[in-house]
């Protein structure tokens, strides 16, 4: 039987990269006008930690929302194999 923990793991991880780089752009777009205050007064730490906290709130956010039928530990049902017909 083939696990499914490989391809649910490699979802964990696309998910979090792609969720982080949405997030920080959503961070981005929602407040330029902080980061570009920031960026006149030369605070790029601010805007590192604005920007992160962003980018790991929308990976979070994305890794949490992994559909319950894409988990490993989901079964599903199943045809019994009594009732399979194999023609």
């Amino acid at each position: 039987m083939k696990s499914n923990w490989p391809d649910f793991l490699f979802a964990i991880g696309v998910r979090f990269f792609c969720g982080g780089f949405l997030g920080a752009l959503t961070g981005l777009l929602l407040s330029y006008r902080f980061v570009l205050r920031r960026f006149s007064h030369n605070d790029l730490r601010s805007v590192a930690w604005w920007l992160g906290a962003w980018a790991l709130g929308g990976a979070l956010l994305a890794i949490f929302r992994i559909p319950y039928w894409q988990t490993p530990w989901y079964k599903g049902i199943r045809d019994s194999d009594d009732d399979r017909d194999d023609s």
